[in-house]
């Protein structure tokens, strides 16, 4: 009987001879643990730390009936990733750790959903493409993470940049993002640069109401309430400094 069609990039044949490291990732997959290419991230790519975008994309997607891929996912460490991952409208059911890793070329990451956490700490990348990205757990981007482009990113999940990261990166802060929405007139980059990702709202206010016990809705809820919070207090500010000045004057 003929085996059916798989998608391109679908099936472990497509990928032989596998590359060292590559063979190396295969393994550490099979068994939940991280594939040890390199203790620190590699400057120049060489036979031995070499490994294709498109294998890595093969084991995120979850592999095949010869390359099962634990429940941990794929975890790489100290890899020189060749060519683009691309990785857009990706599911990906398990978590997926790239630490230390270097990218010749921009991993693509638009509208992917990450049912675990997404790990690129310590990476070289030239720019992070991350349009509406969607992370269950964590995205980590730490650790000595470096880009020459900013990323544009969304995520369910926690964010943690490093301090590290060019000027025109916004490391994401709850307090800051906070103080962003209740001060109008105030520009912290926080709300134009981060932004939870909401389910689209009740078709009746009503409705919306009764889903406060939805976290997503809960979110919305509080949002709006500290952006009118802020203008209805900026206003009152407003008035108060204008009622001191006229007094003042007369």
């Amino acid at each position: 009987m003929t085996a059916p069609l798989k998608p391109a990039g679908r099936s472990l044949a497509e990928f032989q001879p596998l590359k060292p490291a590559e063979q190396k990732l295969l393994d550490a997959c099979r068994q939940g643990e991280f594939a040890n290419i390199s203790d620190k991230r590699p400057e120049a790519v060489n036979d031995d730390n070499v490994v294709r975008a498109a294998f890595l994309r093969f084991l995120a997607l979850g592999g095949d009936e010869q390359a099962p891929v634990h429940e941990l996912g794929v975890q790489l460490l100290g890899a020189w990733i060749e060519g683009k991952l691309e990785m857009e409208a990706a599911r990906v059911h398990s978590g997926l750790a790239i630490v230390d890793c270097h990218f010749d070329i921009t991993p693509v990451f638009y509208d992917a959903k990450i049912a675990g956490t997404l790990n690129l700490s310590g990476c070289q990348v030239p720019g992070l493409a991350g349009e509406k990205l969607a992370c269950e757990g964590s995205l980590l981007l730490r650790q000595g993470l470096t880009a020459t482009v900013a990323p544009d990113i969304q995520g369910a999940g926690n964010w943690y940049l490093c301090e590290k990261l060019p000027e025109e990166y916004s490391g994401f802060s709850p307090l800051a993002y906070s103080l962003d929405v209740i001060l109008p007139l105030v520009d912290l980059q926080q709300e134009t640069s981060w932004a939870p990702l909401i389910t689209t709202p009740k078709a009746a206010w009503y409705q919306e109401l009764f889903s406060i016990f939805d976290w997503k809705h809960f979110t919305r809820l509080l949002l709006w309430f500290e952006i009118l919070f802020g203008w209805l207090s900026s206003l009152l500010l407003v008035a108060v400094v204008s009622g001191l000045t006229k007094r003042r004057e007369e």
